[in-house]
């Protein structure tokens, strides 16, 4: 309630901030963009992005509530986490001992074992994490910095830590490249600063798909020994069905899965258990 008001009133800053930016887009496609000796005329897009612009403005103050609903809950919900993740965390040691405990006398050796291996499996996945943020930062940097990108490190290792946030993550580090291209141009390419905002979204493209379809599984896949496919086909349903979360975590608990899987089926032939 306290921050509705803050709320609506910054919601107004940001409408008109966005119609004066469209009034300045507008000025600046003025005239026509050449490329190659071909002309691109760019102005025609302004009355259609300001009548979309202007719809979706309109419904601003009503979704605003709405926003602060959503950002509430989830808000709510992080502190829950986090509060019972420092909990269960202390105690960690000795509810794994009880919970072992409770298994038969002959069998909590395996179950110790099944646990051992399951740890591992998250920690390869975290390794696997780390790794690919690294290689996200330093590729993402070594570029930026080709092309002449102001801030080029500081923009790779932001490409590297929102990495960790599967496919939004990268899109929020090259949204801020991209301001940053048009607002200060590249810093050697003798193009206008409309044009160096292309090519950096057309290498985002290009390096965002190379990671998503060939890095992202190879460095997973060989962190928690699972194929490849699965790893990325696993990625792309849990986004779709359930958002961001799911698509963190899903890689470890199929791979958790997979171990406790095996164990059920090495047992329920006769066969040893590891």
């Amino acid at each position: 309630a306290a921050l509705a008001p803050m709320l609506v009133s910054e919601m107004d800053v940001v409408v008109t901030d966005l119609l004066r930016t469209v009034d300045e887009a507008e000025l600046l496609l003025a005239n026509p963009i050449v490329i190659a000796n071909f002309q691109l005329h760019l102005n025609t897009l302004i009355p259609d992005l300001r009548n979309s612009l202007t719809a979706l403005l309109a419904s601003l103050p009503a979704d605003a509530f709405k926003l602060l609903e959503t950002t509430s809950r989830g808000t709510l919900w992080f502190l829950v986490i986090i509060i019972s993740a420092y909990y269960f965390m202390t105690d960690w040691d000795r509810m794994r001992d009880w919970a072992i405990g409770l298994a038969p006398a002959n069998y909590r050796h395996e179950i110790w074992r099944l646990y051992r291996e399951i740890k591992a499996v998250w920690m390869g996945y975290l390794r696997g994490q780390l790794t690919l943020m690294t290689i996200v930062a330093v590729v993402f940097g070594i570029i930026w910095s080709i092309i002449g990108l102001p801030g080029a490190l500081v923009l790779g290792l932001l490409a590297g830590l929102f990495s960790l946030i599967p496919d939004v993550g990268p899109f929020a580090a090259t949204a801020l490249a991209l301001i940053v291209a048009l607002l200060e141009g590249s810093t050697w390419l003798p193009v206008n600063n409309f044009v160096f905002a292309l090519i950096v979204a057309g290498l985002y493209v290009v390096l965002i798909n190379i990671k998503n379809i060939w890095l992202r599984p190879l460095i997973y896949g060989r962190s928690v020994h699972m194929h490849e496919g699965i790893i990325f086909v696993a990625i792309i349903a849990a986004v779709v069905f359930t958002g961001i979360i799911g698509a963190f975590i899903v890689v470890p608990v199929l791979a958790s899965l997979g171990v406790i899987g095996r164990y059920v089926h090495a047992r329920l032939l006769g066969l040893p258990a590891f």
